[in-house]
């Protein structure tokens, strides 16, 4: 853990995954992250881990 700013604790969060034909990270990031899912002109916003927990997206990863 580290301090983020006045009392509060935040953790980085890194992983990696093997390459392979159809690498576990494309079941894995839209669980975490969330995904924007577009059908017949509209957006729909498929909620992941992330998006209950207070966190900054960094370019590969998320700082939370």
């Amino acid at each position: 853990m580290m301090s983020v700013g006045k009392g509060v604790e935040g953790a980085i969060i890194a992983y990696r995954f093997r390459e392979g034909p159809r690498p576990p990270i494309y079941r894995f990031n839209p669980k975490v992250l969330g995904q924007d899912q577009k059908r017949k002109g509209k957006v729909y916003r498929r909620r992941g881990l992330m998006d209950t927990i207070p966190h900054w997206k960094l370019s590969r990863g998320v700082l939370s």
